[in-house]
């Protein structure tokens, strides 16, 4: 709050500086240190090897995704459930636009999406079932 705020424009601001204890626990450069000239390629060459494996990865991702959707169409009211949706499908979502799978990440994003709103379609799916029956 300002001086301002309270009426007493003399009021300043104290500045607190904490001492600084994390620079005197870690050292920079050693025979641990990490070596920073590397590092990049070391990254790339990780990141590499994972998007080649990526699509094995994905059936796996794929399988817990289609079981957890098998639950929610059985028992759509059931949130834990719905969360299981969610949570499978923002992982392959987020794995697949991380290794350029533009289309997988597309699917998965609308499954997120729909675990979200089945509740509400199953309803009013069922209103219009109930509707239609009534002609």
């Amino acid at each position: 709050m300002s001086g301002a705020d309270n009426g007493d424009a003399d009021q300043r601001f104290e500045v607190i500086k904490p001492p600084d204890t994390l620079s005197k626990r870690v050292k920079i450069g050693g025979p641990n240190a990490v070596k920073l000239d590397g590092l990049a390629d070391s990254d790339a060459s990780f990141i590499d090897n994972v998007a080649a494996n990526y699509l094995a990865y994905f059936k796996e991702d794929l399988k817990v995704l289609s079981v957890a959707f098998a639950k929610l169409k059985g028992a759509p009211d059931n949130s834990e459930i719905r969360e299981e949706v969610f949570t499978a499908a923002h992982d392959i979502k987020g794995q697949a636009g991380s290794f350029g799978y533009d289309l997988i990440t597309d699917m998965a994003n609308t499954y997120a999406g729909l675990s979200k709103s089945f509740r509400q379609l199953r309803k009013s799916t069922l209103r219009s079932s109930v509707f239609m029956s009534r002609r």
